[in-house]
């Protein structure tokens, strides 16, 4: 469910929410409409956490976080945003 006050922008410009790190690394941009508390996590395709991105509170505003991936195994990994608890996503 996308929620109305935080919007999932892209990721490198493929507008879907996963990734391999053969890229090396990848762009994840977020805009929030109202403050509040981001989480953005990353996962392998065991649904391990390798990676915790974001957890902080943000100001209304667009967003960008970059991740170097270079250190892990090839594979597809994918990443969860949360605002304020709740996950926002996005249909490819």
């Amino acid at each position: 469910m996308l929620l109305p006050d935080a919007c999932l922008c892209c990721l490198d410009d493929k507008k879907v929410p996963w990734f391999s790190p053969l890229l090396g690394s990848t762009t994840i941009s977020y805009q929030l409409a109202k403050s509040g508390k981001v989480l953005i996590e990353v996962f392998n395709s065991f649904s391990n956490k390798v990676a915790t991105l974001v957890n902080e509170n943000n100001a209304p505003g667009r967003y960008i976080v970059n991740w170097d991936a270079a250190n892990l195994s090839q594979g597809i990994y994918t990443y969860i945003l949360y605002v304020n608890g709740r996950q926002v996503s996005k249909k490819a």
